[in-house]
This record gives structure tokens, C-alpha cells and sequence, in this order.
């Protein structure tokens, strides 16, 4: 399942087919990332002639069809509208559209693992032991700034999260046994990683300064089945967004990375903050796009290339992006609410908190970990990025800021 959460979204749109995209990466050794490369062409079997905005923008063409199409499907699937068949039946529309068929059953199944987890959810689930939010995210902390010695990927950190709140939730975990849970979680998330790297329980145990034994830990792993089994593998804000992707092709090709960066940066700030967890999955998810979306197009002259595109066309594509396009609303089955807005504020305010390390780089918090993870440049400095730092809160939200 888990398998399935992480990849079968990514394949409903190949763009290989295109010879502008073959061409480009045909020379090039080892597997190669579907679609644009800002790598120098020369080092892809010497082809020097590639015009990379050329090729670009052929992409994004070939989005907008892609997103016509889906929009399309979740419309006629929901009875909205009407579709021709004989439409559906030519190729390559009808091969899309098995995948979309495939893409919208697991968008189901996800709701529905969601809905049951926030049935067993209990808001008072700090309250009925000596546990405090603070102890909760000094741990999610942690365990953000260790990810890399315990080989965890940005998934696991989420997964590790939500089977914790899920076990507090369903038993009663005193202070005394917290990290023996948050350890035992962590090896059960590891068991099942889609990491290569191995961690054994002996290293595990070392990292904790054995302070548990084998036996403590398999006698937790043993609790937790008896209570959480029912729940695994769990769906979380990063599963979604893997899934929900598909709603944001709108985005233009050369802002995706750094879309995509910003909104996993934003999750992480949150899984530090015990009260989101009292929203869906889902919500959350949906929450951290439409913020980062509503950044974009306010703040977009902040994005790479803003002034060449305001040079050739009359506006940047992020200029008239909407905070919530069509076919996010019917995929996700969320309308632009409320509950959206309010919840995409709260993690505005986070964001905002967090980029207070700009100024004051020595300043100890809940997001210390995650804002250094982020201002890395694997991560392309999205963390200190002036698309996230410069903004003002009252342009992002001026209806809900005071």
C-alpha cells in the first residue's frame, strides 16, 4: 500500500513520449528524472542546440492538455457533466483515462483510511497523561534533526507522527514510557521503509542510550499492534500531497521544485504543532497547498524568470494562478471554505514564526530543525528563500488578518 501511496500518482502523466524530452535526456547515462533538467545539455551526449525554454514550455503545454483531460473525468465522474464515449474511446484519451479511473479509486481509498483515523481520534489525547504539546514537539524535533543517523526519509517522519498520536490516542502512554513509544515506532516505521539503508535494533537501541532493552521494545511493538494494527500503513498530509499533485500541473515547470520544497517545508513546521493534529490529513494537506498557491501568485515576482515572462507575455503564469483551481477542488472533493482559509492561516503563522531564524539564527525553537533541514542546498534553500521571507501576511490573507 504504501508502495502505492508513493507512486501510482506519479505515473498517470509521462511526458518520455515527447522527442523533445528523448532528445534531451537520450544521451544521458543512468535513470534520468522525467521532464526538465537545469543540468548543463552538454553533459547529455553533447546536445548543445536543446532550447530548454522551448522545451519548457512545450511541457507545460502538454500539462494543460493532460489537465483539460482530468478535468474532464472528474467532472463527468461525479455527474456534473457529460463526456462523448466516442471521445473516450480513441487513444491516447482513453489510456489516460484508465489511469485516471485507477488515480481516482486510490484518492477513495486514502479518504476513507482518513475518515476512520480521525473517527478514533481523541482531542484529549495529551490530556488523559502526564504528557505535555511541549514534550511532543521537543520529540518531533528531535527526531527531524536525527532523521539522517536513523535513516529515515521525509515520509517516515510523518508516518512516525501519526502512529504515535494514533497509540496515545487508543492507550494510556505516561511520560515514563513516551520515548520507549516513540522508539519502538520508529523501528516499526524503519521495518517498512522504502529506505535502502539498513538500522538495526541494536543501533537503535544505542541512539537511545540504551536506556531500553530488546525485550522492553518488543513488548511495546506488541501493544501497539494490539491497538493500531487495524490503522497501518497510515495516510498522512505527505501522502496526500504525493497524491493530490496532480491538482497543481497548473504550476509552471520551472516553479514546481520550488513549490513542491515549500509545501513539504510547511509540513514539517506543523509536525511540531499538536493542535493540527486535530484536523484530517486531508485538510492539512489541502490547507499547505492552497497557502503556498495564494504565495505564489501575490508574491510571484519573487519566482526565477518573473521579469523575462513579464518581458515576452503580459503576465507570468503565477500572475493569474487561482488559490484553488477546478480540478483541486474535484479531485480533492474540497471547495475553497472557510475551514481552508482558517486552517491555511494557522500555517501561515507558523511560517512566519519560523523565518524569524533569518534575523536571529542563534534563536532556539519548536521549527529549529526543520528550518535548518530546509535551508540546505539539497533542500534549494527554500527556507530562506525571499518568496517565503519577504512576504506580508496581510497580502496573503487580508480577509482573515486582523
Amino acid at each position: 500500500m504504501k508502495d502505492d501511496l508513493c507512486s501510482r500518482s506519479r505515473q498517470i502523466f509521462n511526458f518520455t513520449d515527447n522527442p523533445l524530452v528523448y532528445r534531451y535526456t537520450a544521451g544521458c547515462d543512468g535513470p534520468q528524472t522525467q521532464g526538465f533538467s537545469m543540468q548543463d545539455p552538454t553533459a547529455c551526449g553533447g546536445i548543445t542546440d536543446v532550447d530548454l525554454n522551448a522545451l519548457m514550455a512545450e511541457q507545460d503545454v502538454q500539462c494543460m492538455e493532460s489537465y483539460a483531460v482530468a478535468v474532464r473525468f472528474f467532472s463527468y465522474s461525479m455527474g456534473r457533466t457529460d463526456i462523448d464515449v466516442a471521445i473516450l474511446e480513441r487513444p491516447p484519451v482513453n489510456e489516460l483515462l484508465l489511469r485516471l479511473r485507477d488515480y481516482q479509486k486510490l484518492i477513495m481509498d486514502m479518504l476513507s483510511k482518513d475518515n476512520r483515523q480521525m473517527e478514533h481520534f481523541d482531542p484529549e489525547f495529551l490530556r488523559k497523561t502526564d504528557l505535555t504539546p511541549e514534550m511532543r514537539s521537543d520529540s518531533l524535533d528531535w527526531l527531524i534533526k536525527m532523521q539522517g543517523p536513523l535513516a529515515l526519509l521525509d515520509e517516515d517522519l510523518h508516518v512516525v507522527m501519526a502512529m504515535v498520536d494514533l497509540m496515545l490516542c487508543e492507550a494510556i502512554i505516561l511520560r515514563c514510557d513516551y520515548p520507549l513509544l516513540l522508539l519502538t515506532t520508529i523501528w516499526c516505521v524503519r521495518s517498512g521503509s522504502r529506505t535502502g539503508n539498513t538500522l538495526t535494533l541494536e543501533e537503535l537501541l544505542r541512539t537511545f542510550g540504551y536506556r531500553y532493552t530488546e525485550q522492553e521494545v518488543l513488548a511495546m511493538g506488541l501493544t501497539m499492534r494490539s491497538k493500531i494494527e487495524s490503522f497501518v500503513p497510515v495516510v498522512t498530509p505527505w501522502h496526500f500531497f504525493d497524491t493530490y499533485s496532480l491538482g497543481s500541473m497548473d504550476i509552471p515547470r520551472k516553479q514546481r521544485v520550488m513549490f513542491d520544497d515549500a509545501c513539504n517545508y510547511v509540513f514539517e513546521l506543523g509536525l511540531t504543532e499538536e493542535m493540527l493534529s486535530h484536523y484530517a490529513a486531508s485538510l492539512r494537506c489541502c490547507a499547505v497547498i492552497y497557502l503556498i498557491r495564494r504565495i505564489f501568485r501575490r508574491h510571484c515576482f519573487y519566482l526565477p524568470d518573473h521579469e523575462e515572462y513579464h518581458t515576452e507575455r503580459t503576465r507570468c503564469p503565477c500572475c493569474t494562478l487561482p488559490d484553488w483551481s477546478e480540478l483541486l477542488a474535484l479531485i480533492t472533493g474540497m471547495e475553497e471554505t472557510l475551514e481552508l482559509k482558517q486552517l491555511a492561516y494557522v500555517y501561515c503563522v507558523f511560517l512566519c514564526r519560523a523565518r524569524n531564524f533569518i534575523a536571529i539564527p542563534e534563536h532556539a525553537h519548536i521549527y529549529r530543525a526543520a528550518f535548518d533541514k530546509y535551508n540546505t542546498a539539497e533542500k534549494h534553500f527554500i527556507a530562506s528563500n525571499r518568496l517565503l521571507t519577504n512576504g506580508n501576511m496581510q497580502e496573503v490573507f487580508p480577509a482573515i488578518t486582523p
